[in-house]
């Protein structure tokens, strides 16, 4: 049962009369920008409050919301097309190559108007989160999950596992990932994968292996890429960057964690919160 409908549209949808419906789109960033958009030709306000104009953005398409009695994990799949809209002042397709949407709060309304062009009001139509961003040359695809994903939670929570149970620097690990970002610059470009970086300190080989790239400058400003391995001033990486990395772009880095117990005391000093059981014998194991 839909709640918090006006009245005037439960009037016009009880009356089944004549008019028009379009899509309102509502995405909440990671940055805390907002975007709003509309499949209409023109602008569209809702009647609130708070009164909400949608603009007309780029074209998109979606397949069909279905509803469901019961707790049922929805998903909606949602293509952008538009080269030269511009989101946070990068066009779509390099906004949603870079991450932009990633994580993305999305929100469907419905609004409806009467023959006379007049807003009735609006219905929430389907809420989530973008799960997966394919970005296209003309835009992008998004997957968007519903808000039931959160009930998702393995139970129970703590298993018998020789890595540890933390993700690196959240609250249960406690590292501190602030103190542990370090800034540099890429000095030779080896092949799209591989590159030699100015990061100073001395740091040993494989302290950066698994951690996480994030460039600052460069065509590839705002990407970031987990580290494959890392040997001396080498950085490798699983696969390329989107646009081509040049000497001298800069980035911070900071060190990754393959939650053994070797790792979190030797390069992290943080062996009493070390949440693995490593002498759990392998499934292999005869006793």
């Amino acid at each position: 049962m839909k709640t918090n409908v006006a009245p005037s549209l439960v009037t016009f949808l009880d009356n089944r009369k004549q008019g028009v419906s379009f899509d309102l789109w509502t995405i909440l960033l990671q940055s805390q920008t907002q975007v709003q958009w509309t499949d209409a030709d023109a602008p569209l306000t809702t009647l609130g409050p708070p009164a909400r104009v949608f603009t007309p953005g780029p074209i998109i398409t979606r397949d069909r919301v279905r509803w469901t009695r019961g707790i049922e994990v929805a998903q909606l799949q949602v293509d952008l097309h538009g080269p030269l809209v511009l989101v946070d002042g990068q066009r779509l397709p390099v906004f949603a190559t870079k991450g932009g949407f990633d994580s993305a709060a999305v929100q469907l309304e419905r609004i409806y108007l009467n023959d006379s062009n007049v807003v009735q009001g609006s219905i929430v139509w389907f809420m989530g989160a973008v799960s997966d961003v394919d970005p296209t040359d003309m835009g992008a695809e998004l997957t968007v999950k519903s808000q039931l994903t959160q009930l998702n939670q393995q139970v129970p929570r703590s298993l018998y596992q020789p890595g540890c149970l933390n993700n690196l620097y959240d609250s249960n690990c406690g590292v501190s990932k602030a103190a542990r970002t370090v800034s540099g610059a890429i000095s030779t470009v080896v092949d799209p994968t591989t590159f030699t970086n100015t990061v100073s300190g001395g740091y040993t080989s494989g302290y950066f292996s698994l951690g996480v790239l994030r460039f600052t400058s460069g065509a590839n400003a705002g990407i970031q890429r987990t580290v494959l391995q890392h040997s001396g001033a080498t950085l490798s990486f699983p696969r390329a960057f989107p646009f081509a990395v040049a000497a001298s772009d800069t980035f911070t880095l900071v060190p990754g964690c393959d939650k053994s117990q070797a790792t979190c005391d030797g390069t992290f000093g943080n062996k009493a919160r070390f949440r693995g059981m490593p002498y759990v014998p392998v499934p292999e194991t005869v006793t």
